[in-house]
């Protein structure tokens, strides 16, 4: 739960500072504003997704009574991080690739070592 609760903080303030967001990339980009809104947008979608995804990454119980040999048998099994992740953004869009690199890391509790790629 405090994963996702970050998780979905940090699409609260990408949320309340978008018109900022949108404007510094319209600024630096030379991109159109519009571009740059539905970057953000996609940003906050990928944060939110990935604070719902991280309520369900503790795994599943599961009844295996499909036929008589398996009757009274379960099988559990959970989510372990097999981090450390290794992120690599391309300056094409910087919130949308950083979201997609940040946010299921953070969710499935895997370390992440984020790297920007080369500018032509």
């Amino acid at each position: 739960w405090k994963r996702a609760a970050i998780l979905a903080r940090a699409a609260e303030i990408m949320t309340k500072r978008k018109e900022e967001l949108v404007n510094t990339m319209t600024a630096e980009f030379g991109r159109p504003t519009t571009w740059n809104a539905v970057e953000t947008d996609r940003g906050i979608f990928t944060l939110i997704n990935a604070a719902e995804e991280a309520k369900r990454l503790n795994g599943e119980y599961i009844p295996l009574d499909l036929m008589p040999a398996t009757e009274n048998r379960y099988a559990y099994y959970r989510y372990e991080p097999v981090g450390p992740v290794l992120g690599i953004s391309p300056y094409n869009f910087p919130i949308n690739l950083l979201m997609h690199n940040v946010a299921p890391s953070l969710a499935a509790r895997c370390t992440l070592s984020q790297r920007s790629a080369p500018r032509p």
